[in-house]
C-alpha cells in the first residue's frame, strides 16, 4: 500500500484558530477544495496539534484551541501562519443551542449526546442558560487569548457578507498557491445558499446551515437572558468589538 503524500515541509504550517459555531467546517471546506493534499485530519479532542508531531506545511482547520494552550503544544518558531475567525457570542450561543439539541450529528467521544439530553429536559431559556454555564466560557477564552495577542483577525459576520473578500484576504496571508478564478469558484461553491439551497435569513432548524445571519440572537433572547448574558459576557462583547457598552 502506498504511503500517503506528506506536504511541502518548506512551506509555512497554517493553522485557522477559532471557536465552534463560527463558521468553521465553512473554512475547512474551502481549504479543503483548495489544497487538500496539505489538509491535516482533524481529531475530535485536538490531540493532532496537542500530542502529535506537527506536519510541516500542513494546513491545521479548524484549531479551537486557547492560545496558552497552542503554545505549550506547538513550537512558536517553525515557519507558520494562523488567522483568528471569531463570532459574536451572542449568536454563536443560539446557533450552538440548536446544533447540540437538533441538528449536530451523534460523535462518539464528544459530549453532544449529553447536552442533548441536557436540553431535551429543559425550556429553552434554561437550555441557553445551561450553554452560558457549561460550555461558552471556552468560547470566550480562545476569543480574548488570541485577540489580546493580537492575531489577524477574521470576523464571521463580515466574512458571510463579503466572503470572496475575506477569502482572498486568508488565501494572501497564508501563502496559498491557488489560481483566483479556482479559488472563487471553490467560495461560490460553498455559500449558503449553494450549500443550503435557501437564502440567507431563511431557516430550517435542522439543518446544519440553519439561517445565515448575523444578529438573530435578538430574535431568542428573553429579558432574563440578555441579563444573565450582559453580567457573564457583556464585556467579552466590548473588548471583541460587537459592543461599545452594556446598553443594548
Amino acid at each position: 500500500m502506498s504511503q500517503p503524500t506528506l506536504p511541502d515541509a518548506s512551506l509555512p504550517t497554517v493553522f485557522h484558530i477559532t471557536h465552534w459555531k463560527a463558521g468553521s467546517q465553512w473554512v475547512r471546506a474551502i481549504l479543503t477544495q483548495a489544497v487538500p493534499q496539505r489538509i491535516v485530519e482533524v481529531k475530535h479532542d485536538m490531540s493532532h496539534i496537542t500530542k502529535d508531531p506537527i506536519v510541516r506545511g500542513g494546513i491545521y482547520t479548524p484549531a479551537y484551541l486557547t492560545r496558552e494552550r497552542f503554545v505549550e503544544c506547538v513550537d512558536m518558531s517553525i515557519p507558520q501562519k494562523r488567522f483568528l475567525v471569531i463570532r459574536d457570542l451572542r449568536d454563536m450561543l443560539v446557533s450552538w443551542y440548536f446544533s447540540m439539541k437538533i441538528s449536530h450529528g451523534e460523535v462518539a467521544g464528544t459530549t453532544v449526546s449529553d447536552f442533548r439530553r441536557a436540553l431535551n429536559a429543559m425550556s429553552f431559556e434554561d437550555g441557553l442558560a445551561h450553554l452560558m454555564d457549561n460550555g461558552l466560557q471556552d468560547n470566550a477564552k480562545i476569543q480574548l487569548g488570541w485577540l489580546r495577542a493580537g492575531e489577524r483577525l477574521f470576523r464571521f459576520e463580515e466574512m458571510i457578507e463579503n466572503d470572496q473578500q475575506a477569502f482572498k484576504e486568508i488565501f494572501d496571508l497564508c501563502e496559498l498557491d491557488v489560481p483566483e478564478a479556482r479559488r472563487r469558484a471553490i467560495v461560490e461553491a460553498n455559500s449558503f445558499e449553494k450549500q443550503s439551497g435557501r437564502k440567507r435569513g431563511q431557516e430550517d432548524i435542522a439543518s446544519h446551515h440553519r439561517k445565515g445571519v448575523r444578529g438573530d440572537w435578538q430574535n431568542h433572547f428573553s429579558a432574563r437572558t440578555m441579563d444573565r448574558f450582559k453580567e457573564r459576557y457583556g464585556r467579552v462583547l466590548i473588548e471583541t468589538g460587537y459592543e461599545t457598552n452594556l446598553d443594548w
